[in-house]
Order: structure tokens, then C-alpha cells, then sequence
């Protein structure tokens, strides 16, 4: 039978502890990353794709992707002074990532994930393969033979417009060709693939605070949170998930920390790595595709739980099953070096602290939790990792309140694992 309990105190507790042990987790998986075979494979998928930025062809939207991100921490790493042009700092970077190990100060796994944002920014300014937009491209499979024609079609259009115009074609296009590129972009597979993007990925459900807010990183989880360097800010401490957020429903009914909302850049960090990583040589393993969740989610950018829905989105695991952190394996298994991620991802999962609980609150008030089911027997594990299927809370969590009751997890668990109800007592039995 199912562990009930209804005292707040010992909710909170183990919540916390939850919390802390995933932190820990996370801590451990960014050193991992910062050993040297890692660091350099991922320092040549960054130094490439400057290389390519550099490239008098892309200038243009290179240095607008710069100027976007010219508050990130790595540009503290350049030699006095940083305060540059954005063309004269994309160049020093370069030199940087040339000299490698032997650069001073060095750089490390955090800071490629920040140069990172870098490129995909270029990417979303039309670099690269001239798209805009690199979450629904990488979703619908650009650059892959089988998906995708109409938007290789919008592409092709692109290309046309930039040789026409040049790189800023956008500011120069008739009001006609202008039409027919929303045309192309509004086309039946981008059309069906926008509504689908409002459910999972939309405003509707990724809902956050305005911008400059100041949150303190919660005590319980700082001893093992990757602090940005130069007294920077974690993308948590600016923002948190709020109202209706689909993250951060889960986050109350699971007992995971609230984040961001989220996560574009880990998307924007799966299409680099795809792109990028495939053209340097040797290329890049897939199971890279977990360097987003070692470096965004350890720093606290974003949470593991957003981390790991985008990661689901961008189809490069499985499906990610919250709480079970073994789920977090790409698709195309583990490189030598990375091996070690397995058994940290298993001790994380398998950890005492790592309770899997259901959460209910009474009265809206989300501050302190009501009850909770806690599974934690073999049986029962089995089949509570159907409740936390990403792909399942990415679908049904929309309709969940924002404070979910007793009722509310009931129907829940109804929807996404109804053979739990075999392990609870009488009282949550739906009749």
C-alpha cells in the first residue's frame, strides 16, 4: 500500500531533500563535463562555429547575435579590456578558443554553454542555414531529406533574398516578397506544427515574471549550484515560473524546485550540437545531447524539470520521466568519456532523498502542501514512471489547475496511471 501523509512539516522536509539530492546530482554531472576529452570536443564544436560566424558571409548576423548576448559572463574572460565593438570581441573569443588549454584563463564547460547562447542567437538572426526560428526548425527536421519541404522551399526563398538584398534583406524586401515569405512560413506543415508549439511549447503555457526581478537561490540547494562567474545572475534568479505555467504545475505536484519555465536555450543547445557537431571531425556523439542539463540546469538557468520536457521536445532522448533521472540518456547512448553520467544519473535516482511523491494543496494555497501519496515500493515505481512521462505532462497538464486539491491529483493519476489506484486505500478510490 501507498505511503499517505498529511502533515505539512514532513512534506516540506522531504521536499527539500528531493530537491538538494537532484542539485547534487547535477553539481556532479557539470564536473564531468569539465574534464578534458569532453571540454575539448564541445571547445571544437564552439571554435566551428565561429569560424563559420566569422565568415564575411554571416558577419552581419553574427555581430547582431553578439550584441543580443553582450552581457554574458564569458566575455569577462577576454584580456582587458572586454568593452569592445562586437565584431573586435567575436574575434578575440576565436583567438581564445584556438589556443585551447592554453588559454588564460582557461575556459571551461560553462563557459562554452554561454558562448553557446552565442550561436544560437546567430542562428535565430538567420546565420547558418538562414532560418529564423531554430526551435521549429530543429523540430521539423531541417536539413533532413524525409521532413520538412516546405520549409526547405522557405529556406531556398531565403537564400534567394539575401543574395538580392544582402544579410539584412529583411529591412530592404518588397512588400510583396515579404508577403510571400509569410506565406511559405504559415505553410500546412508549419501551420499544423504552430498549433501543436501553442499546447506544449506557446505562451499559454510558459508563462514567467517580468524581467528584472531578484530571486534568492534557495538555501537548501546552494551548496551545489554552478554559480555564473563575475557575480552574474542565474537565469533563476531573474525569473520563476508563475500563474499558470506548465512547469511549474508539475513542479507543485511532483515537488521539484520551481524554475524558469521551459527551456529554449537547452532546444537552441540540441540544434547546435546537431549541426555544428556534425560537420567537425570526428563528429560529435549524441550523447552529448546531455551537456544542456549538466551546464544550463546545474547553473540554475533553468530547472532539470525544464531542461528535461525541452530535451523531450526536441525528440533527442526518449521522453524524459521526472524524477527518474536514467531517462535523461540520449537516444544514442554514451561516449567513453561520458560513461560515468550513467552511474551518476542512477545514484541520483535511486537515492533515498529522491522520494516520488503526489502532492495536494488545499484552498489554493501553494506555500504548504495539504497531503501527499508517496510510491515506494518496486510494483509501485513501475508504474508511477507512466505519471511522470514527459510527453504525458506535456499533453495533460494544461487542463491541471494551478493549485491542484485532492481531487484534482485523483483525476490526474485516472488519466495518466490508473493502475496506481490498486496500491491506495478506500478514501482514494474515485467512484
Amino acid at each position: 500500500m501507498a505511503e499517505i501523509v498529511k502533515d505539512p512539516k514532513i512534506i516540506l522536509k522531504w521536499i527539500e531533500a528531493k530537491q538538494r539530492n537532484e542539485q547534487a546530482m547535477l553539481f556532479r554531472l557539470n564536473n564531468l563535463f569539465k574534464g578534458s576529452i569532453p571540454r575539448n570536443k564541445i571547445r571544437k564544436v564552439v571554435l566551428k562555429s565561429f569560424e563559420m560566424m566569422l565568415n564575411k558571409e554571416h558577419i552581419y548576423d553574427a555581430y547582431r547575435a553578439v550584441k543580443e548576448e553582450e552581457g554574458l559572463a564569458v566575455w569577462q574572460k577576454l584580456p582587458r579590456p572586454t568593452t569592445c565593438c562586437p565584431l573586435f570581441r567575436m574575434m578575440r573569443m576565436h583567438k581564445q578558443l584556438l589556443m585551447g588549454d592554453q588559454a588564460m584563463p582557461k575556459l571551461d564547460c560553462n563557459d562554452f554553454a554561454e558562448l553557446i547562447r552565442v550561436i544560437g542567437a546567430w542562428f535565430e538572426k538567420g546565420g547558418g542555414f538562414g532560418y529564423s526560428n531554430i526551435n521549429k526548425a530543429y523540430r521539423l527536421g531541417v536539413g533532413k531529406p524525409d521532413r520538412g519541404g516546405d520549409i526547405l522551399e522557405y529556406l531556398r526563398r531565403i537564400t534567394e533574398l539575401k543574395k538580392k538584398y544582402g544579410y539584412n534583406y529583411e529591412d530592404r524586401i518588397s512588400l510583396n516578397e515579404k508577403q510571400e515569405l509569410n506565406e511559405l512560413a504559415n505553410g500546412n506543415v508549419l501551420k499544423g506544427q504552430k498549433e501543436r508549439d501553442d499546447k506544449t511549447w506557446g505562451k499559454p503555457v510558459r508563462q514567467r515574471e517580468a524581467p528584472n526581478q531578484h530571486h534568492t537561490i534557495e538555501k537548501h540547494i546552494a551548496d551545489f549550484w554552478v554559480k555564473p562567474k563575475f557575480n552574474k545572475q542565474s537565469g533563476m534568479q531573474l525569473f520563476r515560473a508563475n500563474r499558470d505555467d506548465l512547469c511549474k504545475k508539475i513542479d507543485l505536484l511532483f515537488g521539484f524546485i520551481t524554475g524558469a519555465t521551459i527551456s529554449g536555450t537547452t532546444t537552441d543547445t540540441a540544434f547546435v550540437l546537431d549541426a555544428v557537431g556534425s560537420i567537425i571531425k570526428p563528429p560529435l556523439h549524441a550523447g552529448y545531447h546531455l551537456f544542456p542539463v549538466a551546464t544550463i540546469a546545474a547553473s540554475l538557468h533553468h530547472s532539470l524539470l525544464e531542461a528535461g520536457l525541452a530535451l523531450t521536445v526536441a525528440d533527442v532522448i526518449d521522453t524524459y520521466r521526472a524524477g527518474f533521472y536514467t531517462t535523461l540518456i540520449p537516444k544514442g547512448g554514451l561516449p567513453g568519456e561520458l560513461q560515468d553520467a550513467m552511474g551518476i544519473l542512477r545514484e541520483g535516482e535511486v537515492a533515498e532523498d529522491n522520494r516520488h511523491l503526489l502532492i495536494w494543496y488545499e484552498n489554493g494555497k501553494e506555500e504548504s502542501p495539504a497531503g501527499c501519496i508517496r510510491w515506494n515500493k518496486p510494483y509501485e515505481l513501475r508504474d508511477a514512471k507512466r505519471l511522470a512521462e514527459g510527453k504525458g505532462l506535456l499533453t495533460h497538464m494544461n487542463s491541471m489547475p494551478r493549485v491542484p486539491d485532492k481531487l484534482d491529483i485523483l483525476r490526474f493519476l485516472k488519466l495518466m496511471a490508473p493502475r496506481l489506484f490498486a496500491y491506495l486505500p478506500e478514501e482514494f478510490q474515485l467512484r
